[in-house]
């Protein structure tokens, strides 16, 4: 019933600049010449590209976690609109849904949303939403369409 490729996505992308964090680290702290640094900036370099991995791996831990649990949150409201997440350079989605208690944002880049839910929103229309709550934000994991809960 749940698609958890959004939040796979943001696992291997955590890896991934966890990775280029401390490798660019060590590559600054251990290959570039005496000369160019001091060796008291080749130590805060590497300190820097360790926390900037450490960062990343524990995003990347979360949601791991969050995947093998496989408990997601669900709300329920209307459709209103989707828009870019970031309006320069981003592939992820917002999709707002609102209800009697107020409104939510949730994330999914556009080819995910294909597998979660081919579908296109009807603005108005009723849906239950399955998500995880992560640092980046709400991820959808699962879509049903339903009935206003006033009928």
């Amino acid at each position: 019933m749940y698609n958890y490729i959004g939040l796979s996505n943001d696992f291997s992308h955590a890896m991934f600049f966890g990775i280029i964090a401390l490798a660019g680290g060590i590559i600054t702290s251990r290959l570039w010449k005496k000369e160019n640094l001091k060796n008291f900036d080749k130590v805060s370099c590497l300190i820097i590209g360790i926390i900037c991995a450490i960062y990343e791996f524990s995003w990347a831990a979360d949601n791991y976690a969050k995947m093998q649990e496989q408990t997601p949150e669900s709300y329920t409201g209307y459709f209103v609109n989707e828009q870019n997440a970031n309006r320069i350079a981003s592939a992820q989605i917002e999709y707002y849904f609102k209800n009697d208690s107020g409104g939510g944002y949730f994330h999914l880049t556009g080819e995910d949303k294909k597998s979660v839910f081919p579908e296109r929103f009807e603005a108005g229309q009723w849906y239950t939403i399955y998500y995880e709550d992560t640092s980046g934000g709400n991820i959808i994991v699962g879509v049903e369409k339903t009935d206003s809960p006033s009928e």
